[in-house]
């Protein structure tokens, strides 16, 4: 199956300059900009726009790394509406996007960010939240732990095409770095291209399993270096069964639309896909697997089922039993953008990866160049949006919890569908009854992370059982951990000297049994947990550093439900939702009002499978800036309400804090 695999690799969420690659006389797509110039509703109705929406991926009318440049802005827009203000609701990776790009654009974008660090200050960022441990561990140097995303598959090419050509003279760190991008140590990786194992591949990583398809629930370890085909017989059966039932040469489900992708032919894709949601839309991963006969088939040793072990391992990074609800829809978009797959974490944490979105100075129309952090210094508002209403002669008032009130012509809401339907009260007429209908029935999956924090990576080599290796590894159990990460400073690029681990990432249900417990009482419940697993290695002198972490508050503990502005980790596509998703995705671009432009972005609004990704983050926030030119194209001279909106001047409020940098040393990438 190498050469299927091989024709994925280079095909991501913008496909199209691959497929003309291959053909270039392919059917080209509707592409944002041209949308500029034409009506936008009745470029809504065409049938040329809605096929483009329809078919894998669905992000195909629009190439966004081919939109990504230092001069010339995403869309033009009359010298008459420079400095108008943009109201931002978020500044996670959607906001933060729209923020740089309307401002390249020549708006003024002004911030209402909820989430502070403890001088009150804003913390951009969203769920790309780095917590540095340097404090508690009384270190200068940063150690930080992954609150929310962490790894960013390769094949997410506009957020590569910021970091690595826009942005690639802003990051800084204590050494020369060979790469930014180091791979993300995720369970049984193989040194092998491929999607169905065979039994000489080599594994490249340490992994530790628990879990009660595998050797009756023993702690049972696969080091770097042993084979494929010397692990667990119940690890092997799964993996192999996955990976041909996906993509089996004779028979795997996308394998048709695989050689249509080698062929060029755009025509067959969206025939394929659309036979594919035909199959599966309404079909569950568990529906699908279970009628595989994965309930019926018996693997390893105390007589667990395939799918039962599947719901334990799932597909390389965790297990899928919380998802067994999600269409399977999901899992083939997930494998076709290879989001799974090829998976690294960035130097200095994700909350530095986009920090260049506020600090970089770039080409501003209409005035010198300049940074996003240099225009909204003390434009940031704090407090917790509560209402968004109509204005008396065109626009909207938002209204914030410390009673204040401002006026704008635009707004970009970015919080999750959850939290705002469970929190903002957004008056009926500015949103269409299609995307009303996403907000409020669109389900986010819960997402909770436990964190602890030491002076030094004590389990680095350490093993007693196996030496040369470390004591702790990547794990993956049906204890409630359910997965374990260790960091250190091949993470961060600071020269720390601290270690991090990372005790227990969940996901759905598990994520909330940790989060029903105060924050302590969560990372000691997770500290036996861990202890039960590595009894073997366990040392008198863990107990010490465990306790020593306890005693100085070396850890945090989220649950992305509880947080204001999340109420949720991340956006699973479930079943009879695939119709709230396209017009959440639709209407990321097009106003439904005419007389104000409320848009939606944010991780949950994007196509992107399984979570939305920073990458599915920063598509919306390029469709969010090209549906503001849009809008103002179509309806600024209509718009006669200019002098009641808000002045960008007159705005009093805190700054962003952007993440500082963990050295001095430039980062060169090498050709």
């Amino acid at each position: 199956m190498t050469q299927s695999r091989n024709l994925i690799s280079p095909l991501g969420p913008s496909f199209m300059s691959q497929v003309r690659r291959h053909n270039p006389d392919a059917v080209g797509c509707l592409n944002m900009r041209e949308i500029l110039g034409q009506d936008v509703k009745q470029a809504l109705k065409t049938d040329k726009f809605l096929d483009t929406r329809d078919r894998l991926p669905e992000t195909v009318a629009s190439d966004y790394p081919s939109m990504i440049t230092d001069k010339e802005p995403l869309a033009p827009i009359s010298p008459k509406y420079f400095g108008k203000p943009v109201a931002i609701i978020g500044a996670g990776a959607a906001g933060l996007c729209a923020g740089y790009e309307l401002m390249r654009m020549g708006l003024y974008p002004i911030y209402f960010k909820s989430q502070t660090f403890g001088d009150g200050t804003a913390r951009p960022g969203g769920r790309a939240y780095s917590y540095d441990f340097a404090d508690a561990l009384q270190l200068t140097k940063k150690s930080v732990g992954e609150l929310g995303c962490m790894r960013f598959p390769k094949s997410h090419t506009t957020l590569h095409a910021y970091v690595d050509n826009i942005f690639k003279g802003e990051y800084k760190y204590a050494t020369e770095l060979e790469t930014q991008w180091p791979p993300f140590i995720d369970p049984l990786l193989y040194d092998n291209e491929g999607d169905i194992p065979q039994s000489n591949w080599k594994v490249m990583y340490d992994t530790m399993f628990m879990a009660q398809g595998i050797r009756k629930r023993a702690p049972y370890r696969v080091n770097a270096g042993s084979t494929f085909g010397d692990m667990d017989s119940a690890t092997q059966d799964v993996a192999t069964a996955f990976g041909e039932l996906i993509f089996d040469d004779n028979n795997g489900i996308l394998t048709p639309i695989v050689k249509a992708y080698a062929a060029g032919d755009i025509n067959q894709i969206s025939f394929l896909w659309d036979k594919l949601n035909d199959t599966y839309q309404e079909k569950s991963i568990f529906e699908v697997l279970r009628d595989q006969g994965w309930d019926k088939k018996i693997v390893g040793t105390n007589n667990a089922s395939r799918l039962e072990l599947f719901g334990e391992l799932g597909i390389g990074s965790g297990g899928f039993d919380a998802f067994w609800g999600t269409t399977f829809m999901e899992v083939l978009r997930i494998k076709l953008h290879e989001d799974e797959s090829n998976q690294r974490a960035f130097v200095g944490g994700s909350s530095y990866m986009l920090k260049p979105f506020l600090t970089h100075v770039t080409e501003v129309r209409g005035s010198p160049p300049k940074s996003l952090k240099r225009l909204t210094d003390n434009k940031v508002i704090i407090s917790p949006v509560v209402r968004i209403d109509e204005k008396d002669g065109g626009g909207v008032v938002i209204s914030c919890e410390d009673g204040n009130t401002y006026s704008f012509p635009i707004v970009i809401m970015t919080p999750s569908p959850t939290a705002i339907s469970s929190s903002i009260m957004v008056q009926e007429s500015l949103l269409s009854p299609d995307l009303w209908k996403g907000i409020r029935r669109m389900p986010l999956t819960d997402s909770g992370k436990i964190f602890l924090a030491f002076p030094t990576p004590f389990w680095k080599g350490t093993s007693r059982r196996f030496p040369g290796h470390d004591a702790i590894v990547t794990t993956i159990t049906d204890y409630n951990l359910r997965q374990v990460y260790t960091f250190d400073n091949y993470h961060w690029g600071s020269s720390s000297p601290a270690g991090v681990l990372m005790i227990s990432y969940t996901w759905g249900d598990w994520a909330h049994k940790f989060g029903s417990l105060p924050e302590k009482q969560q990372v000691e419940s997770a500290i036996r947990m861990l202890k039960e697993i590595y009894k073997e290695e366990w040392l008198p002198s863990w107990d010490t550093y465990f306790s020593k972490a306890l005693e100085t508050k070396a850890y945090k503990a989220i649950t992305w439900s509880h947080e204001r502005g999340f109420a949720g980790g991340y956006r699973m596509a479930d079943l009879n939702r695939y119709e709230e998703q396209q017009h959440m995705w639709i209407r990321s671009a097009f106003p439904y009002s005419d007389n104000a432009a409320v848009l939606t972005a944010g991780e949950a609004v994007a196509w992107l499978g399984l979570s939305g990704w920073v990458e599915g983050a920063l598509h919306t926030g390029i469709n969010s800036a090209l549906g503001v030119g849009a809008w103002l194209s179509f309806h600024g001279d209509r718009f006669s309400n200019w002098e009641n909106m808000v002045k960008p001047a007159g705005i009093v409020g805190t700054s962003f804090t952007p993440p500082s940098d963990p050295g001095t040393i430039s980062f060169n990438p090498r050709k």
